[in-house]
Parts: structure tokens; C-alpha cells; sequence
């Protein structure tokens, strides 16, 4: 097709720079995009590659962006889609199912921690069964920020050249892999003892 590694890299450092003088475009991405079935992690280190100099700054609008694409996805699925669904299912005799309120925190968890659901998914789920927005937000946003940070460190620091930004990282997404296990195995362990019973 003509095209070669020099100008794909070419077209790429353009981008960066074009991004570097409009960043807002980038946050509109993160804000927008990941609703959709976008890998968020390409954004996000494309945000660390755009925030090379500052990556704590990256951080926080990688942060910023995904907790904004967290909300308008929930009130979506929560709010109009809902109530779409619950209109379709009157004609059929059947009930939208809600969750009691004590799984709520750990249907979050699950759908969180659960290896291979996608982002998006993820969200509209959770708004969809009813997951109280104080209790979604913030498990979310603990659940998902290390990987935030980790995927901008590692775009600032495989873009910069400097070895600093990607080993912090590797670091959290590490700590985060273990920490997502540990917190999985306690979840499995509490299930079976009160299958138990």
C-alpha cells in the first residue's frame, strides 16, 4: 500500500504534536470513545505520550476522562436504556431484574475484577441492573485507576525514552495484577464458606 515503519512513524509523532497543541481533543477521546468497543488502554497511553513532561498531569486527565466516560455510560444504561428495555419486557409479561442491595458492591467487584469483559460492557451493566451511582463510581474508580496510571506512565515513558515513568508503570500494574488476584481468591473464598452453610 506504500506505506512503511519510517511513515507510520512519521504520522504518528504528527498526531502527538497535533495532540500536544489540542489537547482537549485527546480528553474529549477518553471522555467519549471508550463508551463504545474502543480499547480505552490505546487512549490512555496515547495520553502519556502526549503528557511526556508532566505525566502526574496525564494521570489526572486519565483519570478525569474515564471517570466522565463511567458516568454518561451509567445514566445511559441506567436512565434511557432501562426504561426502553422495561417498556419491551411490559409487552411480554416479564420484569426487569434488580439486584438487592446488598450485592451491589459485589456485582461491581465482580464485573471490575473479571478478566476479559469489556470496558463499555462493564458500564452499561452495572447502570443497567441498578447499581447505586455512589456505590459505582467510586468502586470503579479504584478498581480501574491503577491501570489508568499504570497504561500513562508506560505511554510517557516508551515515548520520552526514559526509563523512570515506565518501570512506575510496570510497577502499578503489577501491584494491581497481584492486588486484583488477592481480592478475587478472597471474593471465591467467602462464596464457597457460605455455600458452606
Amino acid at each position: 500500500m506504500g506505506v512503511d515503519v519510517k511513515m507510520a512513524l512519521e504520522a504518528w509523532a504528527g498526531v502527538r504534536v497535533w495532540l500536544a497543541v489540542n489537547p482537549w481533543w485527546l480528553f474529549a477521546a477518553l471522555v467519549v470513545l471508550p463508551g463504545f468497543p474502543l480499547p480505552a488502554s490505546a487512549l490512555l497511553l496515547l495520553t502519556g505520550s502526549v503528557w511526556t513532561k508532566n505525566p502526574a498531569m496525564g494521570c489526572v486527565i486519565g483519570l478525569t476522562g474515564m471517570g466522565l466516560n463511567m458516568s454518561w455510560t451509567y445514566w445511559l444504561a441506567a436512565g434511557p436504556g432501562r426504561s426502553a428495555v422495561g417498556k419491551w419486557l411490559e409487552a411480554s409479561n416479564l420484569r426487569l431484574p434488580m439486584l438487592p442491595s446488598g450485592d451491589h458492591f459485589r456485582m461491581t467487584l465482580v464485573m471490575r475484577l473479571t478478566p476479559g469483559i469489556p470496558f463499555f460492557i462493564q458500564n452499561y451493566v452495572l447502570g443497567f441492573f441498578g447499581v447505586p451511582f455512589r456505590v459505582y463510581l467510586p468502586v470503579s474508580l479504584l478498581c480501574n485507576g491503577f491501570f489508568t496510571c499504570a497504561f500513562v506512565l508506560g505511554g510517557a515513558g516508551i515515548s520520552s525514552g526514559r526509563i523512570g515513568p515506565a518501570v512506575t508503570g510496570v510497577s502499578i500494574l503489577v501491584v494491581a495484577v497481584i492486588g486484583l488476584r488477592w481480592v478475587r481468591g478472597r471474593m471465591a473464598a467467602r462464596r464457597s464458606v457460605g455455600g458452606d452453610r
